[in-house]
């Protein structure tokens, strides 16, 4: 009997060290990856200048797409405040968006102002109900006629 207990002993440290083993893989396994990586396959020559450009370029383009967002909303914002809609909480947040854009923060900021555009109230539009005689859908199309077969 007793040799039961250590056999399931050892069977649980076992299944225990492999759990661990397991999480911790998953926890710092990728910085583990890139050290071996960058050890085993060092750089042959220092990155340039070129990428930097680039990316500042990039950068420039994405941050006025955003600042076009941005003036779109608050225009969307003015425009519903001349309509007598209440849009104060959600002119609070534009600072936060731009904040973002100025951190670099892109795909932060065209999330968050989208979420602020699409909370803009809109004013409703009053629809006229359709009388009976004037639905499309009520008199269905004649089918199309059967295409002329060829003879053989």
């Amino acid at each position: 009997m007793p040799e039961r207990w250590i056999q399931l002993t050892r069977a649980f440290g076992a299944l225990f060290v492999l759990a661990g083993a397991t999480w911790a893989w998953s926890a710092f396994g990728s910085g583990i990856q890139a050290a071996y990586d960058t050890w085993r396959y060092p750089a042959i020559k220092p990155a340039g200048t070129l990428g930097a450009s680039m990316k500042r370029d990039l950068d420039d383009v994405r941050r006025a797409e955003l600042t076009a967002q941005y003036k779109r909303v608050m225009d969307a914002l003015d425009a519903a405040e001349k309509e007598g809609l209440i849009v104060g909480s959600l002119r609070e947040k534009l600072p936060a968006a731009a904040r973002m854009i100025r951190a670099g923060l892109y795909d932060y900021a065209r999330v968050y102002l989208a979420s602020v555009e699409t909370r803009i109230p809109r004013k409703r539009e009053v629809l006229a109900p359709a009388s009976p005689g004037e639905d499309p859908e009520e008199a269905p199309a004649p089918p199309p006629p059967a295409p002329k077969r060829r003879r053989r």
